[in-house]
C-alpha cells in the first residue's frame, strides 16, 4: 500500500516471465512462510474461476471484537502545504453544509454510504500493524453509524495485530459502536483472487441498503502494469505474493453488482503508485470517481478519522473526496518529513477526453528519431518512486502532466489539448512540498527499467484490447520494434555494444563494450570560482540518440580501487554537441554533531527542480542491538545549501520496495555504505562505467559509526579533504540502452 512503506509483487505467468527477464527474485522484504501442504496455497494459472460465494447470513459474535493499539507502527512524517498548484489545478473545498446539530429539520438530506474496504493486510500488517492501525482510526473516528455503514473484508496477513484471524483466513466484519464484529466465519481464501472481491462486493451489495457504494482497496499497489495487494499467504509459483493484476481487478468489478449499469459512487486506493491514466481508463465503467496517489504513500496511508466529520454525508462525492485528500496531507504535517504525499480525485467520466488526446499525440507515424526525442523529453518529467534509485527495479511511470508540459517543444497543438482533457480529469488534488511537482496523475513509459520493456508492453496490450490508448500502444510496440534494447537486434553505425540481457531471443547481445565519448572529458579551472568544468564532444551518431548523461565522483582507495561519491544530473548540452558540467572542488561530508570527525556522505541524486536537488544515501542504523540497511533521503537547496538528510527508509531488494519511514533520532548510530569497485577497461583499453566494473568483495564498504547528537546529524560541503584524491567520470546512454563513458579525470 503504502508507498511509504511498499508497494507489491508481482503474479502470473506474465509477471513470471517479467521476473525471469529482469533477473531478480520478487519477493516482498521480509516476508517469510511456505505454502501449507493442507492446501490453500497452491496457485492454478489460466482462467481464474469465482471463489465460492462467502455465507450472505451475517454470524454475530457476542460482543464486538475492539481494535487494540498496534505493537510496532511506522513513523510518518512531512509539512504539508496546501494549494500548491505549479498546473493550474483548482482543488475546491467541501462544501460545508451545516451539521445536523446546527440544522436538525433537514437530516434526511443527508446521504446513507455503504463504505465497502477491502483490506489485503500483507506485510504491513504482520509486520509493522498498518491495518490494525487504521482500523483503530476508524474506530474513533466518530462516524455517524446510522448514515455510514463501513464493512470489511480482511485477509492476506501471516498474522493481524488486531482481529481474530489466523494464517491464510479471510473474514468479513462491519464497524459497530465500540469495535469490530466479525460478520462471517474465516475461511481460507486468496485475496489476490478476482472471485474474493467480487463475492465482497456482492455481499456488501445485498446486506447494505445505501444511497451510495464506495469501495477502498488497501494494500501494497505497483501502478498500473503490476496491480494491487499483496496476499503474502498465498504465493505464486515463483514465490511472490499472490496480487490482483489489473486485468483480474476489473473482472472482479464486472462480476459484482457494479459491472451492470449501477456504478459505485468512488473506488479508492490507500496503496501506492495507483493514480495512473491507465488505471482510472481501466475503472471508468465501474465508478463515478477515483481517488489514488501518483506517488508512493506513507505507511500509514489515509487518514481515516476524516470519516467522521458530521457533515460529511452533506458534501458532494467530490467534497468528501478531497476532505479527505486534504485531512490525509494535514495528518503527515504533523511530523518533520514524509517525501512526497499526494492525492488526487479523478472524475471518471472525462477520462474518455483524456484517452482521445494520447492517441491524437502518438497517432503520428513515429521513426527512430521519435523514440529518442520523446524519450529526452520524458527524462525531465517528474518520475515516481524516485528514492528507487536501482534501474532494474523501476516501475518508469511518469507524470503526465508534466509530460504534456514538456511535450510544448514538439507539438504544442496537441500538448495543449493534453492539458486541457487533464484539467477535467483531475478535479481535486492535496500534495506536500516534495509533491509540487507532481500533477496527480502518472502513466507509463519505457525509459529506464530497459529489461522490463518487452514484459511491460505485453501488458499495455491489455488496454488497447479493451479500446484505450490504442495509438499509445502502437508507439509501444514500435519501440520494442526498433530499438535493440528489447528485440536483442543489433542496430547500425553507433549503436554497436549494449548492457543487453533482455529481448526475444532471436540474437545474443554481447557483453558490454563500452565506446569512449570522441575527445577526453577536459577539465578547465573557471576563473574567479573554486570549481571545475568537466566537458566532453559527442560524435554525431551518439549526439542523434542519447537520452541521458551523467557524472561520477569516485574516491581512490588504493591501487584502482574506487569508491563512489556522488552520482548526478545536470549536465548542459551546447549547439556543438558537447556535454559540459561544472563542479566545485568540494565534497559532501557527515558528522554526528559537534566534536566528532566528519567523513564521506554517498550520494544519488534522484531529483532536480530548479534550487532543488534531492539526493538518496545507504546507511546502516543501529538501534540498541538492531541494525538494519536504511536508504536516507538527503535534500540540498537555498534553506540548506550544504544538504539536509530528511529522513530514513526501509532498504529493500525487492522490486517493489519496503520505505517505511523513520526520523533520525538523537542516540542512534549511523554508518556511511559506500559502492568500492575496480577499476576495469573494455576490449579497446578505455574504463567501463563504473556500474560495471568489479567489485571489491562484496562490492560495499563501510565508513566508521558515528552516534548522532542532540541537533541531528550535520552535513557540511567542505574542500577536498587532504590525502584524498577524487576523480570525475562522465557517462552517457542512448535509446538502446548502450553506455558510453570517459577516461577518469582528476577533481583537484
Amino acid at each position: 500500500m503504502k508507498g511509504a512503506d511498499g508497494r507489491m509483487k508481482l503474479r502470473r505467468s506474465l509477471y513470471r516471465a517479467l521476473a525471469l527477464a529482469m533477473g531478480i527474485t520478487l519477493l516482498l522484504g521480509g516476508m517469510g512462510g511456505t505454502a501449507d501442504a493442507t492446501g490453500g496455497h497452491r496457485i492454478t494459472f489460466g482462467a481464474s474461476t469465482l471463489a465460492p460465494e462467502v455465507p450472505g447470513t451475517p454470524v454475530p459474535l457476542p460482543k464486538p471484537t475492539p481494535i487494540p493499539e498496534p505493537t510496532v507502527r511506522p513513523n510518518t512524517h512531512g509539512q504539508i502545504i496546501f494549494g500548491v498548484d505549479t498546473i493550474a489545478y483548482t482543488t475546491p473545498s467541501p462544501e460545508p453544509t451545516p451539521n445536523p446539530q446546527q440544522n436538525p429539520s433537514e437530516p434526511d438530506k443527508r446521504k446513507t454510504r455503504a463504505i465497502l474496504l477491502y483490506m489485503v493486510g500483507s506485510n504491513l500488517e504482520s509486520r509493522y500493524g498498518c491495518a490494525s492501525a487504521d482500523l483503530k482510526e476508524l474506530l474513533s473516528a466518530g462516524i455517524d453509524l446510522r448514515y455510514t455503514t463501513v464493512l470489511v473484508c480482511a485477509g492476506g496477513a501471516q498474522r493481524w495485530q488486531g482481529l481474530d484471524l489466523a494464517y491464510g483466513e479471510v473474514a468479513y466484519f462491519e464497524l459497530r459502536e465500540g469495535g469490530f464484529q466479525r460478520l462471517t466465519e474465516p475461511r481460507r481464501l486468496n485475496m489476490g483472487e478476482p472471485g474474493t472481491l467480487a463475492s465482497f462486493l456482492r455481499y456488501g451489495h445485498a446486506s447494505v441498503q445505501a444511497d451510495a457504494y464506495d469501495l477502498i482497496l488497501w494494500d501494497h499497489g505497483g501502478g498500473p502494469l503490476v496491480g494491487f495487494g499483496a496476499d503474502e499467504t498465498n504465493l505464486t509459483a515463483s514465490g511472490s505474493a499472490d496480487i490482483l493484476t489489473m486485468r483480474e481487478l476489473t473482472e472482479a468489478l464486472k462480476n459484482s453488482p457494479f459491472g451492470s449499469g449501477e456504478k459505485l459512487e468512488y473506488i479508492g486506493f490507500d496503496a501506492c503508485l495507483m493514480g495512473s491514466v491507465e488505471v482510472a481508463a481501466l475503472l471508468a465503467p465501474y465508478a463515478d470517481y477515483l481517488i489514488a496517489s501518483e506517488e508512493v504513500l506513507p505507511g500509514n496511508g489515509w487518514d481515516y478519522t476524516a470519516f467522521g466529520n458530521d457533515s460529511l454525508p452533506y458534501y458532494s462525492t467530490v467534497g468528501v473526496l478531497s476532505y479527505i485528500a486534504e485531512q490525509t496531507a494535514a495528518y503527515y504535517s504533523k511530523s518533520a518529513s514524509s517525501g512526497p504525499v499526494t492525492l488526487a480525485v479523478f472524475d471518471l467520466s472525462r477520462i474518455q477526453g483524456v484517452v482521445q488526446a494520447m492517441n491524437q499525440v502518438f497517432s503520428g507515424s513515429f521513426v527512430r528519431a521519435d523514440y529518442v526525442a520523446l524519450s529526452r523529453l520524458v527524462d525531465r518529467v517528474k518520475h515516481m518512486d524516485n528514492d528507487n534509485s536501482n534501474a532494474n527495479q523501476d516501475l518508469d511511470l511518469y507524470d503526465l502532466y508534466g509530460f504534456a508540459q514538456a511535450l510544448d517543444e514538439r507539438s504544442a497543438e496537441q500538448a495543449q489539448a493534453l492539458r486541457n482533457a487533464l484539467r477535467d480529469l483531475v478535479v481535486a488534488r492535496a500534495v506536500n512540498s516534495a509533491a509540487a511537482g507532481h500533477s496527480g496523475i502518472s502513466f507509463y513509459y519505457p525509459l529506464i527499467n530497459t529489461r522490463a520493456i518487452p514484459s511491460l508492453v505485453a501488458e499495455y496490450k491489455f488496454l488497447a484490447d479493451s479500446g484505450l490508448f490504442s495509438q499509445y500502444y502502437q508507439f509501444l510496440r514500435g519501440f520494442t520494434q526498433n530499438t535493440r534494447v528489447a528485440t536483442g537486434k543489433s542496430m547500425p553505425a553507433v549503436i554497436r555494444a549494449g548492457r543487453g540481457g533482455l529481448g526475444s531471443g532471436e540474437a545474443e547481445v554481447p557483453a558490454l563494450t563500452v565506446i569512449a565519448l570522441k575527445g577526453d572529458a577536459a577539465n578547465t579551472v573557471i576563473a574567479g570560482q573554486d570549481a571545475l568544468r568537466y566537458e566532453v564532444e559527442m560524435d554525431i551518431g551518439l549526439l542523434n540518440t542519447f537520452i541521458r548523461s551523467y557524472y561520477l565522483v569516485l574516491e581512490a582507495e588504493g591501487e584502482d580501487v574506487y569508491r563512489l561519491m556522488e552520482r548526478g544530473h545536470g549536465l548542459d548540452l551546447s549547439d556543438d554537441g558537447k556535454l559540459s558540467v561544472t563542479l566545485k572542488r568540494a565534497v559532501r561530508l557527515i558528522r554526528g554533531g559537534e566534536g566528532q570527525a566528519w567523513q564521506p556522505l554517498p550520494l544519488t541524486e534522484g531529483e532536480r527542480y530548479g534550487d532543488y536537488i534531492g539526493y538518496t544515501t545507504e546507511t546502516l542504523l543501529r538501534q540498541a542491538q538492531d541494525v538494519r540497511l536504511m536508504q536516507g533521503a538527503v535534500s540540498v537547496e537555498p534553506a540548506h545549501p550544504d544538504g539536509a538528510l530528511d529522513r530514513l527508509s526501509t532498504a529493500s531488494d525487492t522490486l517493489v520496495p519496503l520505505a517505511i519511514y523513520q526520523e533520525v533520532a538523537p542516540g542512534d548510530c549511523l554508518t556511511p555504505v559506500y559502492q568500492q569497485r575496480k577499476l576495469t577497461v573494455g576490449e579497446d583499453g578505455q574504463p567501463l562505467p563504473f556500474d560495471f566494473w568489479t567489485p571489491v568483495g562484496t562490492g560495499t564498504a563501510y565508513g566508521t559509526e558515528f552516534e548522532v547528537g542532540s541537533e541531528g546529524p550535520q552535513l557540511a560541503h567542505l574542500p577536498l579533504p587532504e590525502g584524498k584524491r577524487y576523480y570525475v567520470q562522465l557517462c552517457v546512454e542512448d535509446i538502446d540502452g548502450t553506455v558510453y563513458a570517459t577516461e577518469l579525470k582528476e577533481l583537484k
